[in-house]
């Protein structure tokens, strides 16, 4: 839900109708026969939920750190 309160904050509209319509373009988009949208082997995801640009960019950061080690 964060992603369409982000994006309806954007555009000027209820986050409800932002989130309905994501909802089927994501289903469209993960599920075609080519080039499907999906979360690659190992990839980590982060949850923006509540957090800042620079929140965010610190915990990519963080895991590029402990991925080095």
């Amino acid at each position: 839900m964060e992603r369409a309160r982000r994006r309806a904050a954007e555009l000027g509209i209820s986050p409800e109708a932002v989130a309905g319509e994501q909802a089927i373009r994501d289903g469209r988009d993960s599920t075609r026969p080519h080039g499907a949208l999906r979360k690659a082997d190992g990839a980590v995801e982060i949850d923006s939920t509540g957090l800042s640009l620079e929140q965010v960019v610190d915990r990519i950061a963080e895991l590029a750190r402990a991925a080095r080690v």
